[in-house]
């Protein structure tokens, strides 16, 4: 089983509110390096970013599926759509060269290409030092490092701070290794000092912004998202997997004491089946592409 987690397709204002994503997932934490974190990070916040700029109208009311339950499964197509249709992102790591004068101040580039779209990271990322503790049998060490830059995406720039702590512990000659790793992006004005530690960063001091954090900890995996979008919030539990050879989303949402459950399962390009569960009332049905607008019907087959 292999877990991603990306953006795709742009569906417009259906991400008028602030979202957090939490799961946690049995799989090989080496499927997914720190490099894939990070532009998995940057596709996401930035798609959320730029949308939620951008808003347009979703398709109609609906009796059956209420158009916020519509918003909410088209936010995360749009998140996730490129896992659920590709199955990954592949970043490319490049040295900045002498020639990008404009951004000699950074060290490093990242560059992610989805479709039609070019998503680039220019940043720095600085060790902030390594502990190392000995305990008769037990070697225990942290790592930690800053990252800072900016996000270019459809003429549209990005700040982002993050970086990782790795800890590892080693006894009687097995090492076990939790990497945790945290990314903020905005277009807001943001810094940060080796010094200073992520978490004392608020976003709530953003009108606009996403939030990463991700734990790979032995054959556990861990990732959280939270999204501000004009100071609203909700929060949502996500686990992503691909069960023999389909990719499913499977989300939990709590708002205001209430859970919803949502399956989204990828049936064919751009046509996906539908699962949806608030309370005693349950939906089954598919969500499809059709030139340009997504459908929705109920196991029927009739447009809601």
């Amino acid at each position: 089983m292999k877990k991603f987690l990306m953006s795709g397709l742009v569906i417009g204002g259906i991400l008028a509110s602030s979202i957090s994503l939490i799961g946690c997932s049995n799989t090989n934490p080496t499927n997914m390096s720190t490099n894939e974190i990070y532009a998995m990070g940057m596709v996401t916040a930035t798609n959320f970013l730029f949308e939620n700029s951008n808003k347009t109208n979703v398709n109609q009311l609906s009796t059956t599926l209420s158009d916020e339950t519509k918003s909410t499964i088209l936010t995360y197509v749009d998140m996730f759509g490129n896992a659920l249709n590709n199955g990954g992102i592949h970043p490319i790591i490049n040295d900045v060269q002498d020639t990008e004068t404009n951004f000699a101040n950074y060290s490093k580039k990242m560059t992610v290409t989805i479709d039609e779209n070019s998503y680039i990271m220019y940043y720095n990322e600085t060790i902030k030092g390594t502990e190392t503790e000995y305990d008769e049998n037990e070697i225990n060490s942290e790592t930690e490092s800053i990252l800072q830059g900016i996000i270019l995406m459809n003429d549209n720039t990005y700040n982002v701070i993050g970086g990782r702590e790795i800890e590892t512990e080693e006894e009687h000659g097995k090492t076990e290794t939790e990497t945790e790793v945290t990314l903020i992006i905005t277009q807001e004005e943001i810094s940060v000092d080796k010094n200073q530690n992520l978490s004392s960063i608020d976003t709530r001091n953003f009108n606009n912004c996403v939030k990463i954090k991700q734990e790979l900890e032995n054959n556990e995996v861990c990732y959280e998202y939270t999204t501000r979008a004009n100071g609203q919030e909700k929060t949502t539990s996500i686990g992503w997997e691909n069960e023999r050879g389909k990719e499913k989303l499977e989300i939990e949402l709590e708002e205001n004491n209430e859970e919803t459950e949502y399956e989204i399962t990828k049936l064919s390009e751009n046509k996906f089946r539908i699962q949806h569960e608030n309370g005693n009332q349950k939906f089954d049905g598919t969500m499809e592409l059709e030139n340009g607008e997504w459908k929705f019907r109920n196991r029927n087959g009739q447009e809601i």
